[in-house]
């Protein structure tokens, strides 16, 4: 998983959401060193919500 600040992020937007769709990178966004959020596939969302579905 990549970090980078969300200022550095929102420079380069386009490029982080290309890595994250297309190579199913999960991207950490940090405010003030701590995660705040992260950007992730649908596909790796979508996986996810499969295997709730099949435990449940």
């Amino acid at each position: 998983m990549t970090e980078m600040s969300i200022s550095e992020a929102a420079l380069q937007l386009d490029d982080l959401v290309r890595r994250v769709a297309y190579r199913r990178e999960t991207i950490a966004l940090t405010d003030h060193g701590h995660v705040a959020a992260l950007l992730v596939s649908p596909h790796v969302i979508e996986d996810l919500e499969d295997t709730l579905a099949v435990i449940d």
